[in-house]
């Protein structure tokens, strides 16, 4: 979703009025609506008053919401960002404030055109490893892969594996392939989801197998890019693949 120069100004400068509280606001006609934050704890949360809702309601139909995040030690979205947005299936977007500087927002829902997979920067939630995977099956297979909402540390926090359990489980297009030990990378076929502990004993990481000892990869801190396999072999604890018509396809 793009906004025009002046409207983007317009949030940046409401959002760096409103710190170190969140901010938060309405896109109608294409113009941004300031609203005022009446959540419990403003600087951690925001909860759009229900009466500047409806004055922008009467202005059109809601375009965006726009709310902000203050000094993050890595920028990302909450559950609850996710879990709201999701239910109201209009994009969201959000404005990262650091040292006194605050970002365009950065939009997310599938209702947006996945931007292009390599160059992303990291953003947990919005641009991170599972939105690749996510984004490569929506171009390359049509197909839209479950998203479910998550904090960052969620794989130190679940009861079980989000992606094994969370997601993959009961999906009737994935096939689970057989990996026990790196032996079992020969068996990778280009497209394959390779889902790896990084730095930890649990599942925590997927990339895309591209053939030719390459992933589709997106870590914390870099951004998204094409490299090779190896750098990260050992860390590969499952695969799954993508079937047309049933695990024997």
């Amino acid at each position: 979703m793009e906004l025009s120069a002046k409207t983007n100004a317009s949030i940046r400068e409401h959002v760096l009025g409103c710190a170190p509280m969140e901010a938060c606001g309405l896109v109608v006609a294409n113009t941004y609506l300031p609203c005022r934050n009446i959540a419990e704890n403003p600087k951690t949360d925001f909860l759009i008053d229900p009466h500047d809702q409806l004055n922008a309601e009467r202005v059109g139909a809601i375009q965006a919401v726009i709310h902000s995040h203050v000094d993050q030690r890595i920028k990302s979205l909450s559950k609850q960002d996710m879990t709201s947005q999701q239910e109201m299936e209009i994009p969201w977007g959000v404005v990262f404030v650091r040292h006194g500087l605050a970002s365009d927002p950065v939009f997310f829902g599938d209702q947006i055109k996945p931007p292009p997979l390599e160059g992303r920067e990291f953003i947990h939630g919005i641009y991170d490893c599972w939105t690749l995977v996510r984004d490569y099956f929506r171009v390359n297979h049509k197909v839209t892969m479950p998203n479910p909402p998550r904090s960052w540390g969620w794989w130190e926090m679940a009861a079980g594996n989000l992606y094994l359990e969370g997601i993959m489980a009961g999906l009737p297009y994935i096939q689970n392939i057989a990996f026990e030990d790196n032996r079992d990378l020969v068996k990778l076929r280009a497209g394959d989801i390779v889902f790896a502990a990084v730095r930890s004993d649990r599942i925590n990481h997927a990339a895309i197998y591209l053939g030719s000892n390459l992933i589709l990869n997106h870590m914390v801190g870099g951004g998204s890019r094409i490299m090779p396999l190896s750098s990260g072999a050992s860390s590969i604890r499952h695969v799954c693949r993508y079937v047309v018509e049933g695990p024997n396809a």
